[in-house]
């Protein structure tokens, strides 16, 4: 299945999806700690003060903050136009601080060839009709030695609705792939990638038990810590990470 009018889709889901809920919130909490994941995935090796960090749907811009803090250079990209606008005027955690914001596709990026350290896709490969485009086109910007960090949803049922409007079945969420490890390393074929990482994150079971928001008082190692337990317990993860590096 692919979209008929993606760019339409996205400009109209930003009128009607919140990608800045409240952080008191179950929804809040899930949001924070995976833009605080993929941070820590980066912080220890390939974050460097200054990188230019492109963050391929933006969304509500808590990624962008963390960067933010963490002394980078981020980029927030989006379709649509008013996500842009919220993100920055945005009055929490100054979240447009430091940040430059771009309206763009992730399949024409508008910048030039090998000019970007970092990319990253959070939760966006499920919604594209063409993930390995998508994934090609950021290899061009990316700069030799730079990373890319994908994470999408982990063997995800998607579910179809019938559309009210068209009558025909649409998916849940405008999910359109399921994903897991042999499926997003088949999106690589042919490109000068090797991958550096994989990862799971965020425990189904601590979902359940409402956990994220219980435990949103702790620091981020010790969360890190229970997910990864919960994880090697009950083998349910609900996102995967890919850390890609392009070769030199």
């Amino acid at each position: 299945m692919d979209y008929k009018d993606y760019i339409e889709h996205y400009r109209r889901d930003a009128e009607t999806y919140d990608y800045q809920p409240d952080r008191d919130t179950h929804a809040g909490q899930i949001e924070r700690r995976r833009a605080e994941f993929i941070l820590h995935v980066l912080k220890k090796k390939y974050l460097l003060p200054g990188s230019l960090i492109l963050d391929i749907g933006a969304g509500g811009g808590r990624q962008l903050v963390e960067f933010s803090r963490a002394g980078a250079s981020p980029i927030g990209l989006d379709l649509a136009l008013l996500n842009l606008r919220k993100i920055k005027e945005s009055p929490i955690e100054d979240t447009a601080k430091g940040c430059r914001l771009v309206a763009g596709d992730a399949y024409a990026i508008p910048f030039r060839n090998a000019s970007l350290d970092i990319i990253i896709f959070s939760e966006v490969l499920e919604h594209l009709g063409k993930p390995a485009d998508a994934i090609a086109e950021a290899v061009r910007v990316l700069k030799p030695a730079g990373v890319i960090v994908i994470s999408v949803p982990y063997r995800e049922k998607i579910i179809q609705h019938l559309c009210i409007h068209c009558n025909r079945l649409t998916p849940a969420n405008a999910h359109l792939h399921s994903f897991d490890e042999q499926a997003i390393r088949s999106l690589l074929a042919g490109l000068p990638v090797k991958v550096e990482k994989e990862m799971f994150f965020h425990s189904k079971a601590m979902n359940l038990l409402n956990l994220p928001y219980r435990l949103r008082h702790l620091p981020y190692g010790i969360w890190r810590f229970l997910d990864r337990l919960f994880n090697l317990t009950f083998r349910r993860p609900h996102y995967y990470a890919i850390l890609l590096k392009k070769n030199v």
